[in-house]
């Protein structure tokens, strides 16, 4: 999975800043992972399910195990259950993703979970499971109604303080310690971190504007085979695409 210089974007200007803000410093960008993004309308919104270094469409190399197997859905303060979305493969200028629509209005929670299946890492290999969330939201109430995803075993909880951004991994329900966190902000990358034993790290947020979250979870406890391919351990990796401040 290795990385790719991207191609002149052929959006609107909020996918334009988008590309512009999601470009990873290159060492933080040789891997892939799962993200969905939704462009900044209110109503009729189209949701991308992207599989990339950052949330910009490019080659989609890997995309196909999540063609097959990738799920999307959003929750919204006003029900109490996710509507799932139908995705579909777009492929355009030599990119590829995969493209929804939702007609539910902010704030809301996007979310999206693939089983990628067993990938070879030097002489090891690993089973990976990949979860997504992006946040939309209107003020501070909405990080405690919309920030913590029961659908997702790997989730990032965002809270805004005075001085940044407090993120909370959690593992199938409980604080996740020791999981790597990395984070860039508009201005460019913040921070890589494990989490304390309560599943926290901080990071000070001095520029408005959209930051990226992403956390990785291994269990080398775990062995066994998918699809006839053996694995010697579980990855699991998430993301987190949200704006701050919030309102």
């Amino acid at each position: 999975m290795s990385y790719r210089k991207a191609g002149t974007l052929s959006a609107n200007v909020g996918w334009i800043m988008l590309a512009i803000i999601a470009l990873w410093d290159l060492p933080q960008a040789r891997a892939h992972y799962l993200w969905v993004v939704a462009d900044m309308a209110q109503q009729a919104t189209d949701v991308r399910m992207i599989f990339e270094e950052a949330p910009v469409p490019r080659d989609g190399e890997y995309l196909e195990p999540f063609v097959k197997d990738g799920k999307a859905w959003v929750r919204t303060l006003n029900s109490d259950e996710p509507s799932n979305i139908e995705l579909k493969k777009i492929e355009r200028d030599g990119k590829k993703w995969l493209q929804g629509q939702i007609k539910t209005s902010k704030p809301r929670s996007i979310e999206g979970y693939g089983l990628f299946g067993v990938y070879q890492y030097g002489k090891t290999h690993a089973l990976l499971h990949y979860y997504a969330k992006h946040l939309q939201l209107t003020d501070h109430d909405d990080l405690h109604d919309l920030g913590r995803s029961p659908r997702l075993d790997l989730d990032i909880e965002p809270h805004d303080t005075p001085e940044g951004l407090e993120l909370k991994v959690f593992w199938k329900n409980k604080p996740a310690q020791g999981v790597k966190v990395n984070i860039r902000g508009p201005k460019g990358f913040l921070k890589s971190e494990a989490t304390d034993a309560n599943g926290m790290i901080r990071v000070a947020t001095d520029h408005e504007g959209r930051y990226l979250i992403r956390a990785t979870r291994i269990d080398r406890t775990q062995q066994g085979t998918h699809q006839g391919k053996a694995y010697d351990h579980v990855r699991h990796s998430t993301t987190l695409v949200m704006s701050w401040p919030v309102d």
